[in-house]
């Protein structure tokens, strides 16, 4: 498995799609994962800028892990990207945890927010196929 420091707008797209979909209450779940972190909700900016942060340092620290390398996480710019599509939020965060699979990094409360993210954005957009929708529950 190879890995690599996503670029910002990975993260950003990310944040920008949490940031959009906490309005409607989505992924309030998921929050209490991110509780020792301080971080409760995308409402206020430092809450946000502070998530964005730590998953981009979440992806240094396993690519640093992984290939035994010196990168630094000093040069992450925070710019969410609010008209980000569910589907590009989705495939953006399936490679952020994909770059982020190494190591202990799959243990952290960010990777596991994430995750549960991941699981919450992937459920609503199958349960919105029309295919899925007229499939009998047996």
């Amino acid at each position: 498995m190879s890995s690599f420091i996503v670029q910002d707008k990975t993260i950003n797209n990310i944040v920008g799609h949490l940031i959009a979909k906490q309005y409607k209450g989505n992924y309030d779940h998921a929050f209490r994962i991110l509780k020792p972190l301080g971080i409760a909700s995308m409402k206020e900016h430092p809450q946000r800028k502070q998530l964005a942060l730590e998953m981009h340092k979440l992806n240094v620290y396993a690519v640093n892990g992984r290939y035994k390398e010196i990168n630094s996480w000093e040069d992450f710019e925070f710019a969410p990207e609010y008209d980000v599509t569910r589907y590009q939020a989705l495939k953006s965060i399936q490679c952020w945890l994909y770059q982020c699979s190494e190591i202990d990094a799959d243990e952290r409360p960010v990777f596991k927010f994430i995750e549960e993210v991941k699981n919450s954005l992937m459920r609503d957009i199958i349960e919105d196929i029309p295919e899925y929708k007229n499939t009998s529950w047996d």
